[in-house]
């Protein structure tokens, strides 16, 4: 649980990241500082060497020295000793530290002006630097022979090694403190600037998706946040307004069924109210059959709306020619198309042969669904055009009626939205409820096309669907 908090999390990260930069720049460090120390050491003994040289002259044949082992003791300090060796090619020696009685230096040496350097075990158990060079001393007279001379110097090194360790010892002292106040300094911005983070919890959890208007603000946020806070606002607009859409649907949805619910109650109670004939009853029974088949319509368009929506409505294709369809769901129309004197033209132009499987029955949900909004919304003596055609790999569907009602002036926005097209006053025989186009909508999508509203004029409505039908189902 502690680690799960951002803050611990950008803490540790900043510490982990912190502590491994440190030992490496802690281990570059020693390493260059040890170098630059046996360099200077390096150069230290080159120096003495030159000045060994110097002193060395030969004069017929015999080499002398113009230094003695007390003239060395006098030139090194006691705590810090070098070690100098000068011996002839033969292995005799002509100087040497009173440090080295009893021992000889051996190692590599070179035969240029630069001695070698390498490191060695000195004769007291401590690592040390050697300094290796054969020479030729300077000569008095020209006649004598060269004496080839070999010099070595040498130093102790432990002390260039505990220096370099304190050196980095002390850089990782002060890192370290500078580390701890960096993380507490960083430790604060970090809880600082969280604090928007916890505002904006805090607003979230006092918010009710039930209050209107509901908005989070933090005008002191980084501006990293204001993306998340802008998605938020629009996720609670959009959270308003299906519940807003929730609400109208299931107070919509309960008047159209209380309608002729009451219709219903109302025929019971006139026909129970005094003894009648047969053909009374009769009367009767049939205004009933009427209204409870519109009940029926109602509810089973619901039925299949709430299974679109939830993803469960099974879908089934079946070879079917377009033209059939069209005819098929125009059919229970055709009264009513008469009865208002509509002009209809119905222009229907497949060219898939064999037909492709179509899904059938939601396309004859929603054929008769676009029909009978075309057939509820135009003025006696209209016009209602119907086109449909196969284009590859789509089938459209255009419908388009005029002159339109007045209760058909809604914004284009609505028009798919439940219950919006419903007539505002009717019997309870009413046919048209307002779902009609809601359910073609939600169908078009579950089939993965489109449906488009337009008004082109004033008093003309358009209609636009269209759907794939390259469907990959094999024909058998």
């Amino acid at each position: 649980m502690w680690f799960r908090s951002l803050n611990n999390r950008l803490l540790i990260g900043f510490l982990t990241g912190a502590v491994t930069s440190l030992t490496l720049s802690g281990i570059l460090v020693y390493a260059r500082v040890n170098e630059q120390f046996y360099a200077e050491l390096g150069h230290s003994l080159t120096d003495k060497m030159r000045f060994i040289r110097a002193g060395c002259v030969q004069d017929h044949g015999t080499v002398s020295v113009g230094f003695s082992q007390e003239m060395l003791a006098r030139l090194n300090p006691p705590r810090d000793p070098e070690f100098v060796q000068l011996t002839r090619e033969d292995g005799s020696i002509l100087l040497q530290s009173k440090n080295l009685e009893g021992h000889i230096l051996t190692g590599p040496a070179s035969e240029s002006d630069e001695p070698i350097l390498s490191r060695v075990t000195l004769p007291d158990g401590t690592t040390g630097l050697l300094a290796g060079h054969y020479f030729h001393p300077s000569k008095l007279t020209d006649e004598d022979v060269p004496r080839r001379l070999l010099l070595y110097a040498a130093h102790r090194t432990d002390r260039l090694d505990q220096g370099s360790r304190e050196v980095v010892t002390t850089l990782l002292i002060s890192s370290g403190a500078a580390l701890v106040f960096l993380a507490v300094v960083i430790w604060g911005i970090v809880r600082h600037n969280l604090r928007s983070l916890h505002e904006l919890s805090g607003q979230i959890r006092a918010s009710r998706p039930s209050t209107k208007g509901t908005t989070f603000h933090l005008p002191k946020a980084p501006k990293e946040l204001t993306p998340v806070v802008e998605r938020l606002n629009e996720l609670m607009a959009h959270v308003e307004t299906t519940l807003l859409n929730e609400r109208e649907f299931t107070a919509n949805a309960a008047h159209e069924m209380r309608t002729p619910l009451a219709g219903i109650r109302n025929r019971i109670e006139l026909a129970l109210a005094r003894p009648r004939s047969n053909e009374e009853y009769e009367e009767a029974l049939l205004e009933l059959l009427v209204i409870e088949g519109g009940l029926e319509r109602l509810v089973q368009s619901l039925l299949i709306l709430a299974r679109l929506e939830a993803g469960t409505q099974r879908i089934d294709f079946t070879p079917l020619p377009v033209t059939d369809l069209i005819r098929r769901s125009w059919k229970p129309c055709f009264e009513r198309a008469e009865e208002q004197d509509l002009e209809v033209d119905l222009i229907c132009d497949p060219i898939f042969a064999p037909p492709r499987p179509l899904p059938c029955e939601l396309l004859e949900i929603m054929c008769r669904n676009l029909f009978d909004n075309a057939l509820s919304y135009t003025e006696n003596g209209g016009r209602i055009r119907i086109t449909v055609r196969e284009t590859q790999p789509d089938l459209t569907i255009l419908v388009e009626n005029e002159p339109i009602t007045a209760e058909s002036q809604i914004p284009l926005d609505k028009v798919f939205l439940p219950f919006t097209r419903g007539t505002t006053a009717r019997t309870p025989s009413e046919r048209h409820a307002g779902i009609g186009l809601a359910l073609c909508h939600r169908i078009t999508e579950s089939l993965g096309g489109v449906i488009i509203a337009t008004r082109p004029r004033e008093q003309l409505f358009s209609l636009f669907v269209r759907i794939p039908i390259a469907y990959e189902v094999d024909l058998e």
